[in-house]
């Protein structure tokens, strides 16, 4: 189990990056982010998570902020949104399995080690059978490959499977979509991409959701954690 699901995270995104080439990267992203309503259905209609009206609206908020943040104009590719949806659905498997599958009891370190080697390893197949492998070859390009690979992959791993065990997968994946604002942000700062009032109105939608979920996770611990008058 422990492979396949370390499988899914390598299809995720290599059937996202394949959609690049069809559709926009907005419209893939906003399909990709599809997964946090994936896993909720799931969660209900599996595992007979108990579905509120809060949980609802919360999703409905985030997903109204992404499709503000991101730009969705272009032209639609039927195989491009399939491929965006398949990364969606992919991911919504790894998460839900790190909450629910056999391996959940096993140390977050273990389990990011074999996810991230077989990650790896079905990329690479991939890659080598479409003759498109490539080694860097500069200490520049190690240097930012390694990087890359530590923060947005080992850490981006870690912290994701321990939120999943806190809060829960479908928690877990809607706080998950601060990452299109993060990336936002950061081509604001970095590369002084101006940022319009439409998306940053999107931004206060995602970060709303997001903030009210966290209140209400928050009322709910202590609720279960009050044991009644002595």
């Amino acid at each position: 189990m422990l492979l396949f699901c370390g499988a899914c995270n390598g299809i995720t995104a290599l059937l996202l990056i394949e959609s690049y080439a069809f559709i926009p990267i907005g419209l893939a992203t906003m399909f990709h982010f599809i997964y946090p309503v994936i896993v909720t259905i799931i969660m209900v209609v599996l595992f007979k998570e108990r579905l509120t009206v809060f949980k609802v609206l919360t999703i409905i908020c985030a997903v109204a902020g992404l499709c503000l943040i991101l730009d969705l104009s272009g032209n639609m590719s039927l195989l491009g949104v399939i491929l965006a949806l398949g990364s969606g659905v992919a991911y919504a498997i790894y998460v839900i399995a790190n909450k629910k599958s056999a391996y959940k009891d096993l140390p977050v370190l273990v389990v990011v080690f074999y996810s991230s080697l077989i990650n790896f390893l079905a990329l690479a197949i991939v890659q080598l059978s479409r003759e498109r492998f490539m080694i860097p070859s500069t200490g520049i390009e190690w240097g930012l490959i390694t990087a890359s690979g530590l923060m947005s992959g080992l850490f981006a791993f870690f912290v994701m499977i321990n939120g999943i065990r806190r809060i829960g997968a479908s928690n877990a994946a809607i706080i998950n979509m601060l990452e299109p604002i993060t990336a936002l942000v950061a081509g604001a700062i970095i590369y002084g991409d101006r940022i319009k009032i439409i998306a940053f109105i999107g931004c206060i939608l995602v970060l709303l959701a997001i903030v009210l979920l966290a209140m209400r996770n928050d009322q709910e611990a202590k609720k279960s954690s009050y044991s009644g008058p002595p």
